[in-house]
């Protein structure tokens, strides 16, 4: 590791530390022996002069005993002349080639531009393949970092690199679980003492970087805690970030409206905390286009319309609801059932939520067909072997918009098909051994029949609840039943999706 200088005085800035608790992350992780290793490549780190300054980086992973780190020397340079950005892209697609290729977790590339203080760190590991979580490290986000890393940049760098593996396997799964511990403290407290010569675009970096990998570990180890510990990270990072990378911004504010909304999901109902998100995602927006970021662009969409649409059931108004149609509507522009099919079926799902109560609330038959379509769309892709509950949490939604269709024009038909995706949705229940929602589907059940010729029923007793069959509100499922079963790992943002 490179020769640490005197420790430097505490940073102002530097973000909450989590109590000095090795053991009490140790236990929240729950940890056993740890197996295998992270296969790590390093590739050259040029610098104006041609020297290659990667000497440190390799160093630092080195001292990491359940990491196997090697040099990459197949990796072509930066290219000096033309559109850095091009040569960056061209770079990242070679990085992506070599991971394949060598099978390896994760390989560590980029240059030190001129004057040659500062190594600007990219990533390239297995991508996230159609799914939303926040703080994605993507193959072209930047760690700026001082060529001499020095205690506590050294463990920050070593979290880094760490949170953007994507490993597929349990054994590292576990492995990354047994380093967090050591990780989280050392970069908790080393915050204090950051080097007071790092440059504010350094340490926007560092903060935006350790942020994310924060909200990482939190969403795949289903760690809550590490969301709330992302906030001030992120918020240092928009502040040294917002005259400097405007893309790199405007992806810092959708991950901390992702972080924020997540946070809110789990404490039901956070008013304040949603519309905090609902403010990053907009702002997001105001500085991204599809055409530079579509897949940033498309999540933000979609997300702020789950805000708004949340915001609205709370309130009981609708103009936010009227709204996330049209967010909704911008996401499926660039998520798609090809390419995407999941987040596509997730788009399709809030789509289907927004249009079938704003349909009711204005008496609209054709938005609330419009949901009936997007609703069996998403149960095309959500099947009932891959996503139990997802697809009958889809059969629900799509009982109640037949249902709502029901009421509306008085064709019985509608509540003979709503009557069967309630039955299918049942059924699923019973098998997955979910008592509340084996209620809910029960009382739909009951109140479908009860439309049907030969019924007399105004009323559905189903225990000691009792409610008049008029359609309103009987139907909706609680928001915790589709997050419970998200096919991301636990506390993923968009996970949640809300009422029916």
């Amino acid at each position: 590791m490179a020769t640490p200088k005197p420790a430097s005085p505490p940073s102002r800035d530097a973000p909450p530390d989590p109590p000095s608790r090795l053991g009490f992350w140790s236990r929240l992780f729950g940890l056993g022996p740890s197996v295998g290793r992270i296969d790590i490549r390093v590739s050259p780190f040029i610098d104006a002069a041609g020297q290659d300054q990667s000497a440190a980086i390799l160093e630092i992973l080195g001292a990491q005993k359940e990491f196997r780190v090697r040099t990459l020397a197949s990796l072509p340079a930066i290219a000096a002349e033309g559109s850095r950005e091009d040569a960056l892209r061209a770079c990242a697609q070679s990085a992506q080639g070599e991971l394949t290729k060598l099978g390896a977790d994760v390989i560590v590339w980029g240059d030190v531009p001129p004057p040659g203080t500062t190594l600007h760190v990219f990533f390239a590991a297995p991508p996230i393949i159609d799914d939303d979580p926040p703080g994605a490290i993507e193959p072209l986000t930047l760690l700026k970092m001082p060529v001499v890393m020095t205690p506590p940049l050294d463990a920050i760098f070593t979290l880094c690199t760490l949170a953007a593996t994507n490993v597929p396997t349990d054994a590292k799964v576990h492995l990354i679980k047994t380093l967090l511990p050591p990780l989280l403290e050392a970069c908790a407290a080393g915050f204090k003492t950051l080097p007071l010569d790092l440059s504010g675009r350094e340490k926007a970096s560092i903060e935006m970087v350790y942020a994310n990998a924060l909200a990482i570990f939190a969403q795949r180890l289903g760690v809550g805690e590490l969301y709330a510990l992302s906030l001030k990270p992120y918020r240092n990072a928009l502040k040294g970030l917002s005259g400097d990378d405007v893309l790199g911004w405007a992806r810092t504010q959708r991950n901390l409206g992702a972080v924020l909304q997540t946070m809110a999901e789990r404490a039901e109902g956070d008013i304040e905390t949603l519309e905090e998100a609902a403010k990053c995602y907009r702002s997001a927006l105001e500085r991204l286009s599809r055409e530079a970021a579509p897949l940033t662009w498309a999540s933000a969409n979609n997300r702020l319309g789950e805000v708004l649409y949340k915001l609205d059931l709370i309130s009981g108004e609708t103009a936010g609801i009227k709204e996330s149609l049209t967010l909704y509507q911008n996401a499926l522009q660039v998520f798609n059932r090809a390419r995407t099919p999941r987040l596509w079926a997730e788009v399709m799902t809030n789509f289907g939520q927004a249009a079938q109560v704003l349909g009711r609330e204005m008496g609209n038959h054709e938005l609330v067909e419009r949901a009936i379509d997007a609703c069996r769309h998403a149960l095309e892709v959500r099947s009932r072997e891959a996503s139990p509950a997802l697809w009958a949490a889809g059969q629900n939604n799509l009982g109640s918009a037949l249902f709502l269709l029901g009421n509306m024009s008085g064709n019985v038909g509608h509540f003979e098909e709503a009557l069967g995706a309630f039955v299918a949705a049942r059924d699923i229940y019973v098998a997955l051994a979910a008592p509340k929602m084996i209620e809910v589907t029960e009382r739909n059940i009951a109140y479908a029949e009860s439309r049907l010729p030969g019924t007399n029923a105004k009323t559905v007793r189903t225990g000691t609840d009792d409610r008049e069959g008029d359609g309103e509100e009987w139907w909706r499922i609680g928001e915790e039943e589709e997050r419970s079963d998200k096919a991301s790992p636990p506390g993923a943002p968009g996970s949640g999706t809300p009422d029916a």
